[in-house]
């Protein structure tokens, strides 16, 4: 960025940023390793192993990549567990008003989320920011 050029549009990420749900995260992995023999990670072991695809983050792990029967159980178990879990997440503490005075500014602003569209927009919506973006 050159010296006097002011951002206009900034990107948010969902998970984890926007939305508080770390917790609900972990908790989801921890069941999904659980589904093949795999000890409960902490966030501290999540974040520093993380990576996507997400079958690089199991195989770190394993040892391997999971098969492909391993990872349909573990991904569902993930998605049922995280669904369950996501319900009790809030908002990131202060992110409602940072996206009020973005907007207030007359800048723009997207998402970025592993969320399919079609799952993404109900749930922010459901926070009540989906007019922010």
């Amino acid at each position: 960025m050159t010296s006097g050029t002011t951002r206009t549009h900034l990107v948010w990420d969902w998970n984890g940023t926007l939305l508080d749900d770390t917790h609900a995260v972990i908790q989801a992995t921890n069941a999904a390793f659980a589904e093949v023999e795999l000890a409960p990670i902490t966030l501290e072991q999540y974040r520093e192993m993380y990576t996507i695809p997400i079958p690089r983050f199991y195989e770190r792990f394993l040892g391997r990549l999971p098969t492909e029967a391993e990872w349909e159980r573990m991904d569902g178990i993930f998605h049922r567990y995280y669904a369950e879990q996501r319900v009790g997440c809030g908002l990131t503490a202060g992110v409602e008003e940072l996206l009020r005075q973005w907007q207030r500014a007359g800048r723009s602003q997207s998402l970025l989320s592993m969320y399919g569209h079609e799952q993404l927009v109900p749930v922010v919506r459901g926070y009540g920011i989906e007019p922010r973006f």
